[in-house]
């Protein structure tokens, strides 16, 4: 988390211009971060609520591949609005 919160600090408070690749990095480390510190949205998200239901491993992987997707977006579209992006080849998916 402490990782996460520094990368995010730097490329946000500074204006730090990002390329593909670096976005789909950074997104990856910040999806785990979000996960790991709440799995039961492994839970939510695939429709489970009963009250000590845990996250099976497929699950949070899930989970994190479904977060670095929505991070990688908002990453991308901050970056353009900013007019920061350095541009690239769009990230590889690795479903």
């Amino acid at each position: 988390l402490i990782e996460y919160l520094t990368v995010h600090y730097l490329c946000y408070n500074q204006q730090v211009p990002m390329n593909a690749a670096q976005i789909s990095a950074l997104s990856q480390i910040q999806a785990q971060a979000i996960v790991n510190a709440r799995p039961s949205t492994a839970l939510i998200a695939a429709g489970i609520t009963a009250k000590n239901a845990k996250p099976s491993p497929q699950q949070i992987q899930n989970q994190i591949q479904l977060q670095a997707q929505a991070l990688v977006h908002a990453h991308t579209q901050a970056q353009i609005a900013a007019g920061i992006y350095k541009g690239g080849d769009a990230p590889k998916s690795s479903s």
